[in-house]
């Protein structure tokens, strides 16, 4: 390594060990020493050995963009930090033209590495040249590593927000539904996801779910699901609760999900919990997605005659149906009048062991009488076997 501080002798020493095949220790300390050496002509070395990089999937990267293979990640890791030394030490020779003209002017590349590598050695050097006007087009790259580094160079420029939300307001503007768009949808749904912490994101995905079309609206639903957020913005909570009643059957789909991820406030969202029991009154709805929105909502404070009667009928469904067990538990946490709680003996001796025991809290701080008429069917039930000692 003492080499760099003598680049005469270190280019004869390290040009013959760099693109030799596979990376190796050698390799890698070749083109660190390279970078460092601050002459221009290792640098059209470096470029050569990132466009030997093929096109990127979902499966060869993580989820910022680098190689989940630890030697390629290391190895990438020496590219980068070569051409990073050689902008860094040479700012009077390269002054980072030739990584601006990588990313101005090979955008469409088959080939993504040297893309990747210029936006965070850029992203690094944190000298005003990397924008986001320069950044946004990345996020479409086909290459998976180039897209996902962009979002993540993005991610952590939050004075760049208004052109984020132009940007992804166009985007979502210009989704369309079909299979043929749906890798599309896809990408644009985790780089949503991936700049949720934005305000500005949240703001735009709130109207989008809000007043967009069914496409984008879907989109926008699938990126708040994703986001992993620590708290759930209000702004989601108070659009989301307007528009469940009245959007389609995707809409909603897409909005209960979503709601399955929240992190909910500790004094819930009245509001919200109410468009869920809305939606699960439907009947003209797909009964799959009246119960996911009983169980997002659950547990219930009330249940209407028509709701329960409709539990009920789901409880004795076909098991391959799905609808069973996640009824039975939406009653369970249910809080019922006594006459809905007595309403329910019959059940007990239709339900197997895995059933029974979720049914039972739904009997709780019942009557005496309501207490003796249990433990009497609860005698003869075929599903208490799967009673718990501590359950009685």
């Amino acid at each position: 390594m003492s080499l760099w501080k003598h680049p005469v002798e270190s280019r004869a020493n390290n040009e013959c060990h760099i693109g030799m095949g596979e990376p190796s220790l050698l390799e890698r300390v070749a083109m660190e020493t390279v970078g460092r050496c601050g002459e221009d002509f290792e640098v059209d070395r470096i470029i050569s050995i990132a466009f030997k990089k093929p096109l990127s999937t979902t499966e060869d990267t993580d989820e910022f963009g680098a190689p989940v293979d630890p030697a390629k990640r290391v190895a990438e890791h020496a590219l980068i930090y070569a051409m990073y030394e050689r902008e860094r030490n040479a700012p009077a020779m390269f002054q980072g033209q030739r990584t601006l003209d990588i990313l101005t002017d090979r955008v469409k590349s088959n080939f993504g590495g040297t893309q990747r590598m210029a936006l965070v050695v850029l992203d690094q050097l944190d000298d005003g040249r990397l924008t986001a006007a320069r950044v946004l087009p990345f996020l479409k790259h086909p290459d998976v590593s180039v897209s996902r580094t962009a979002a993540w160079v993005i991610g952590h420029h939050p004075e760049w927000g208004p052109d984020l939300v132009e940007h992804f307001r166009e985007a979502l503007a210009a989704v369309e539904p079909g299979a043929g768009s749906e890798a599309e949808r896809e990408r644009l749904t985790e780089q949503l996801a991936r700049l949720a912490q934005s305000e500005a994101i949240q703001q735009l995905l709130a109207e989008t779910a809000g007043s967009g079309a069914e496409t984008a609206q879907v989109v926008a639903l699938r990126a708040m699901q994703q986001s992993g957020l620590a708290a759930t913005p209000s702004v989601w909570l108070d659009r989301v609760s307007a528009m469940l009643p009245q959007a389609s059957e995707p809409g909603q789909l897409a909005a209960v999900d979503a709601i399955a991820q929240w992190r909910m406030p500790k004094e819930g969202h009245a509001e919200l919990k109410a468009a869920l029991v809305t939606v699960a009154g439907n009947k003209d709805s797909a009964d799959t997605l009246r119960l996911k929105a009983l169980q997002v909502a659950s547990p219930l404070d009330a249940v209407d005659i028509a709701l329960l009667q409709t539990l009920v009928t789901w409880t004795q469904a076909d098991p391959e149906l799905g609808l069973r067990r996640e009824a039975v538990q939406v009653l369970g946490l249910a809080k019922l009048q006594p006459a809905q709680q007595a309403s329910l003996l019959p059940l007990l001796g239709e339900l197997g062991p895995l059933e029974l025991p979720l049914l039972l809290p739904a009997f709780r701080d019942g009557e005496v009488a309501l207490g003796s008429q249990l433990v009497e069917r609860l005698a003869d039930a075929p599903g208490v076997k799967g009673i718990r000692v501590d359950q009685l």
